[in-house]
């Protein structure tokens, strides 16, 4: 939370110094730069002064994506079953979150990149556009032209095939917009490798 000690320090160098010896070496690198979590006025400061490296962002940017999809899957009214299937896919959305965010941001240069959170959202706009063509507007007709109870299913039957179709639908929609974002980082790190190549070329 980097809240102040009594001393001035701040609480994950408390914790850093009095951890023993072995603890403190395996999560030295991490409490060195421990997230705010709940001071906004020290995280202010440190963006105003341009002092919040790109693996900072980045875990910024991990930390706010697990906690707005933890709060859409619980947070729906009416609730939803929570059956087996529903943990499934949180947890498999939860994992595809995690993966495809540090895949991006290492394809984007990983510490020595720039830009990661600005080209984040800059192509998340696009690709989440195509995404939805791909997943969400045949999910949508599905529910509106399709009664799985008039094609011969009891209604247990018909609420799991309904579940089926949504459990594909989300997690099919995070894993290509993920690999679409992986993609784009890549060939983004690469046409800047040719154009730095380029530049100095002709210098």
């Amino acid at each position: 939370l980097c809240v102040r000690g009594r001393r001035g320090e701040t609480a994950h160098r408390f914790l850093l110094r009095s951890c023993p010896a072995r603890l403190n070496t395996a999560l030295g690198e991490y409490w060195e730069r421990a997230m705010y979590l709940w001071n906004t006025g020290e995280l202010v400061s440190e963006l105003a002064t341009e002092t919040v490296p790109e693996s900072e962002k980045m875990k910024y940017l991990l930390s706010g994506s697990v906690i707005y999809l933890t709060t859409g899957y619980f947070s729906i009214y009416p609730p939803p079953e929570l059956n087996a299937l529903y943990f499934i896919e949180f947890a498999i959305a939860l994992g595809i979150t995690v993966i495809g965010t540090v895949r991006c941001y290492k394809n984007n240069g990983g510490s020595d990149g720039k830009y990661f959170l600005e080209r984040f959202t800059c192509l998340t706009v696009p690709i989440s556009i195509k995404c939805f063509l791909v997943f969400w507007v045949p999910y949508i007709a599905f529910f509106r032209f399709t009664d799985p109870s008039g094609m011969g299913f009891s209604q247990d039957g018909a609420i799991r095939v309904l579940n089926l179709v949504v459990f594909i639908t989300a997690l099919g929609f995070l894993a290509l917009y993920y690999f679409l974002m992986s993609v784009s980082f890549t060939k983004l790190r690469e046409a800047r490798i040719h154009l730095t190549s380029a530049s100095r070329a002709t210098t």
